[in-house]
């Protein structure tokens, strides 16, 4: 996020991955791991992954090193502005999150290519410092997470008249220089990684209303049209953004409005919000909570049949407000493939 030189209305800007790579620095002494130099037997700029943290196997080399580097464009932020806010943000692809601990992303200009030279020892990391870190323990893979951010906009400023910032990415026992005592790195999806087509890069769709109807199954039925929405938490856009991405994944649908038909045949419904209401006073324009996923749905129209004691709602997307299904309600589904993304940006729309 910047401020336009003389002032104006705050601005967020994506910075897209340009380039990337890594390195690996392996050898059965960890101190000469560390070092780098002929140790760097590994130099990868096409891969589908980015690997950072350390392995010690029970097979010479014993200690293997992973490190990550990293491009951003900075060619939508203006060379005069001032910069407020920065984050960065990754899809965990695999390996051992686990056993890592922290992610560390430090400013560090590798070049235009890399090489074996750029590979950092722990004293060079500690000299650069890190300006971002992810606490990835425990993190399931597959999905995107934002770095929280130490200095990274001082970083982007300083780097903004070279149109580009350059990082290299490690843990926090590399950066420190503590030996692994295994498996201890992550896997991230690079740039080569990235596989899906636009619109649903690093994007989930999930299904709103799944069938139902088991005996003694109070819950939603789905009549009609199946329901989707895109969860674009887990990325930091604009509403107009996040809007336009959403219309250009409903005309591959060949779909013009997010739209559905339930049926609910319980007695009360549940309130977007808190509470319930009985099924008869169920109105249009109200949001009711759907049962599965926990989504706010926006109520087109409502019916409401005495005789079966059946609620029929035609459900969608406030046409008002680009809704998201928040982090604590998010199902348990895999993303598609994305890539490693930096976005000068904080809002509310993030997650």
């Amino acid at each position: 996020t910047y401020t336009p030189n003389g002032g104006g209305a705050a601005v967020t800007v994506d910075c897209p991955l340009a380039s990337d790579g890594r390195l690996r620095s392996a050898h059965n002494v960890y101190a000469t791991a560390c070092a780098g130099g002929a140790a760097v037997d590994q130099t990868d700029t096409a891969g589908p992954v980015l690997y950072a943290g350390q392995n010690k196997t029970t097979k010479s080399p014993y200690y293997r090193l992973h490190e990550s580097f990293a491009e951003f464009s900075l060619a939508n932020v203006p060379t005069d502005a001032t910069v407020t806010a920065a984050t960065v943000s990754c899809m965990l692809k695999g390996g051992y999150p686990g056993n890592v601990g922290s992610v560390y992303v430090c400013a560090y200009d590798w070049g235009d290519t890399l090489t074996s030279a750029d590979w950092r020892t722990p004293a060079q990391l500690q000299a650069l410092g890190y300006s971002a870190s992810l606490y990835v323990t425990s993190l399931p893979i597959g999905q995107r997470y934002s770095f929280m951010s130490i200095n990274l906009k001082d970083k982007v400023s300083a780097a903004l008249a070279a149109r580009k910032l350059r990082v290299v990415l490690t843990d926090a026992r590399l950066y420190h220089g503590y030996a692994p005592i295994g498996q201890q790195y992550v896997g991230l999806y690079s740039i080569e990684g990235d596989t899906e087509p636009d619109p649903l890069v690093g994007q989930v769709v999930s299904t709103l209303v799944s069938a139902s109807g088991a005996s003694g199954d109070p819950g939603y039925v789905p009549d009609a049209a199946r329901v989707a929405v895109l969860d674009l938490s887990q990325h930091l856009l604009s509403t107009a953004d996040a809007q336009a991405e959403g219309a250009r994944y409903l005309a591959l649908l060949g779909s013009a409005a997010y739209h559905g038909r339930i049926t609910v045949k319980a007695p009360t419904v549940e309130l977007h919000g808190g509470g319930t209401k009985l099924a008869a006073y169920v109105r249009a324009g109200e949001t009711v909570k759907e049962q599965n996923a926990g989504v706010v749905l926006w109520i087109r129209a409502a019916d409401y049949d005495a005789d079966s004691s059946t609620l029929t709602l035609d459900v969608g997307v406030d046409p008002t407000e680009y809704r998201y299904l928040p982090p604590g309600q998010r199902p348990a589904r895999r993303l598609h493939d994305g890539h490693l993304q930096a976005l000068l940006a904080v809002n509310e729309l993030g997650g």
